[in-house]
């Protein structure tokens, strides 16, 4: 409550809904009435699944006792209040096995429990040209609508979902790309008016990351960041991520130079190094297994640093044996 109390019209406990099961990660959003829905996606069920709980501790009516089954159980996803008491929950999928970049799908849930008859069962909303996935970002565009971010490779980009179910026309395909330069995913705010702002990192120096911000139009007009020349830092990708065992790191010197390849864990710390010294310009390839000395290191994320005359790259990789 607003006093710091617990209300009282809830169990003291904690409200159980939903199924239970491995790997639930839960994610919510208002329903502009005191109460909330909560989307969850569990490693058991190719669905995800979705609770509307009303303000006073109890489960909506409506809906399905042990949620509303929807879309995918990416743990990817983004969900949006609709401004009508639904939900539009947009997440990242890899089409099939054999696929090599996810794609940011969608789908509009109405405050009566529901799929929106007008929109498609599962709403395609761009390619993000990467296999390396990050959660997507989502803000409502005030009009029963979302605007959805999504980290690409090397580029971030915005998109708009229409309150109709469509990908509005008059934006870019696949989104307004915004950020070069292993950028990351960007906060996301709307401005009260007929635009949304968006906050973002990047190397656009080449030695640090800067903090950029950007106000984009409903209409996906921009007044535009000054690009950074393609020749300024050297391209870098890492595949697979996540990976068992090892991965391939390619990248492109735009000239002949020093470079240097490393591994940080999360802290920042220096794992390995897995290159340094003069590298010719082009296309370059080299392979890290996940082991120092000889050891296995330990599952979890760790961040691929290219460091070479013209600047640096980050790439993000997961070991998951």
């Amino acid at each position: 409550m607003s006093d710091g109390t617990l209300d009282g019209a809830w169990p003291a406990a904690g409200r159980p809904f939903g199924v239970k099961g491995f790997g639930a990660r839960a994610l919510a959003v208002s329903d502009n009435a005191g109460g909330v829905i909560v989307l969850w996606s569990l490693l058991t069920e190719p669905e995800g699944r979705m609770q509307h709980i009303l303000a006073n501790g109890n489960v909506a009516p409506a809906w399905p006792v042990e949620g509303l089954v929807y879309g995918s159980n990416s743990p990817y996803r983004a969900p949006v209040e609709d401004g009508a008491g639904g939900v539009i929950s947009s997440w990242l999928l890899m089409p099939d096995s054999e696929g090599n970049a996810y794609f940011v799908y969608g789908q509009h849930i109405l405050d009566e429990g529901m799929p929106d008859p007008q929109w498609p069962q599962t709403l395609y909303i761009a390619n993000t040209d990467s296999d390396s996935p990050a959660d997507p970002r989502a803000v409502s565009d005030g009009a029963g609508g979302a605007i959805v971010a999504y980290e690409g490779y090397d580029f971030i980009a915005m998109i708009r979902v229409l309150s109709s179910g469509q990908v509005d026309p008059a934006w870019p395909a696949n989104g307004l790309r915004l950020g070069t330069l292993a950028s990351a995913i960007p906060a996301l705010v709307p401005d009260g008016g007929d635009a949304v702002i968006a906050a973002w990192t990047e190397y656009r120096s080449g030695n640090n990351y800067d903090i950029l911000a950007q106000r984009v139009s409903l209409s996906g007009s921009t007044a535009g960041v000054p690009p950074l020349p393609t020749s300024a830092v050297a391209m870098l990708r890492v595949t697979p991520t996540p990976t068992r065992e090892m991965c391939t790191i390619d990248f492109t010197m735009p000239v002949a130079g020093r470079a240097a390849i490393t591994i940080h864990d999360v802290e920042g710390r220096k794992v390995a190094e897995v290159l340094r010294g003069e590298v010719g310009a082009g296309p370059q390839r080299v392979t890290w297994r996940g082991r120092v000395d000889g050891r296995r290191v330990p599952n979890g994320v760790y961040f691929i640093r290219l460091e070479s005359d013209r600047g640096a790259r980050v790439q993000r990789l997961v070991l998951a044996r």
